[in-house]
């Protein structure tokens, strides 16, 4: 958990400085007070060539090292595990399907809403200019919920953090539908923005679920693990994006002109009602993780356990 809060604060500041130029880049290129396509892709193709050092620098610096055995006897008595074996394992592991399953309503969730939130700010809260103000203000509080969950974790548990986070975040996420003040969007929205670090309790949960596989089956699957959370967190937002650009359209949106009511309350329901009753989803699945700290320690004591008999066989 202290990985994972490290690696969403750095994550959570360039988010916070992205959120700040984005809006008046894309106003800049797009060469108009409101945004256009034009602006979008300009803004796009700077942010991409911008990333490209970053990722060769990591790629560069960033260096596996793996521990060999001691000895080639010792080499040779490691068992390899078959694809197969590995995959009908990593099915069995109820409790990665379940933090797969939850990851994939939290992903959508959130890509939902932050992909139609800045349709939200403009048509239903009714400014261009506040789109930087609550995005950063989204950001800067999610760094504050990332910087906090290994305290979060650690006195109420993953499941029992998480599940609160997201309790949290649905009653805000509702009270937004109903509220348009511009201090109650800009308090709900950065409680918001604090529950949404509740996306990187996943990866504990998901190191403990491995653990739990390599406890019940005997089948350590880390590398098919990760990937499991990754492709979950991708199809998400493959889907969300399909999603809401239908959504957008069934609410009868119009490009740059004045939105009628009953398009406010679709964007509305949208950006808001919508991602509540998929986080729903999320949290009703983390009912079924069962993997609390104390069921973590017996596993880790067996496991080290099983070690020490095979060693001496």
């Amino acid at each position: 958990m202290n990985l994972s809060a490290a690696r969403s604060v750095g994550s959570s500041i360039i988010q916070m400085i992205l959120s700040a130029v984005a809006m008046p880049m894309i106003l800049f290129f797009g060469h108009s007070t409101k945004a256009n396509g034009t602006g979008y892709f300009w803004a796009t193709v700077v942010c991409s060539v911008a990333m490209i050092p970053f990722v060769v620098i990591c790629g560069l610096k960033c260096k596996e090292t793996v521990k060999e055995s001691s000895t080639p006897s010792q080499a040779s008595s490691v068992e390899k595990i078959s694809i197969w074996t590995s995959l009908k394992a990593l099915v069995k592991n109820s409790q990665l399907d379940v933090t797969v399953g939850s990851t994939f309503f939290g992903a959508a969730s959130t890509m939902l809403r932050m992909m139609m939130l800045v349709y939200y700010v403009i048509y239903v809260v009714g400014s261009y200019t506040l789109v930087a103000p609550i995005m950063t203000t989204l950001t800067i509080a999610q760094l504050i919920g990332s910087a906090l969950l290994p305290w979060g974790t650690k006195t109420f548990g993953k499941k029992g953090y998480m599940i609160g986070l997201n309790v949290i975040q649905i009653l805000s996420l509702v009270g937004l539908f109903f509220f348009k003040d511009i201090v109650v969007v800009f308090i709900l929205n950065a409680i918001i923005g604090f529950t949404n670090s509740s996306a990187n309790i996943t990866f504990g949960m998901m190191s403990d679920s491995i653990e739990y596989g390599d406890w019940k089956y005997g089948v350590r699957n880390i590398g098919l693990s990760v990937s499991m959370i990754t492709v979950a967190v991708s199809i998400a937002t493959a889907v969300t994006g399909s999603i809401g650009a239908l959504l957008l359209q069934a609410t009868g949106y119009v490009a740059n002109q004045a939105q009628s009511v009953a398009t406010q309350t679709g964007i509305n329901a949208i950006v808001n009602l919508v991602p509540a009753a998929v986080t729903l989803i999320s949290t009703i699945l983390l009912l079924f993780y069962k993997l609390d700290q104390k069921t973590v320690d017996q596993i880790a004591i067996d496991l080290k356990k099983r070690s020490m008999d095979n060693s001496i066989h």
